[in-house]
């Protein structure tokens, strides 16, 4: 059995940096499959299975459940959210590299005997 669920509106919530309420618009289209077996189980994200004798299907949960998800997990007012993006895109374009490190022959003996042991197991020795 195929449902498919086609949601839209707004949800009103209360933002994390001023408390102001405002209206969030969500849309949300989600596919489930229901599968009829002998008990209850998820078997995936959007299949499960249900018993053969289930007279009726409630799907408040699954419609609760892709709200819920449909939601940004940081509540900002529509007035606050162009800075923030314009932040992520700045730490974004970071350029980040990693360099290989190679033991410092100045180190005392233990450290010495450590990073002999790591390479060795680096497989550089």
């Amino acid at each position: 059995m195929l449902l498919d669920f086609d949601i839209e509106g707004h949800v009103e919530l209360i933002c994390d940096r001023s408390l102001d309420i405002f209206e969030e618009p969500i849309a949300i289209q989600e596919r489930l499959i229901l599968k009829f077996g002998d008990h209850d189980e998820q078997l995936a994200d959007n299949i499960e299975l249900i018993r053969q004798d289930a007279i009726r299907i409630n799907v408040a949960s699954y419609i609760f459940e892709y709200i819920a998800l449909a939601l940004p997990m940081k509540k900002l007012h529509p007035r606050f959210r162009t800075n923030e993006e314009e932040i992520n895109e700045k730490e974004e374009s970071v350029l980040i590299y990693q360099t290989s490190i190679e033991p410092d022959i100045s180190a005392s003996d233990e450290e010495n005997t450590t990073w002999a042991a790591l390479l060795k197991l680096k497989g550089k020795e």
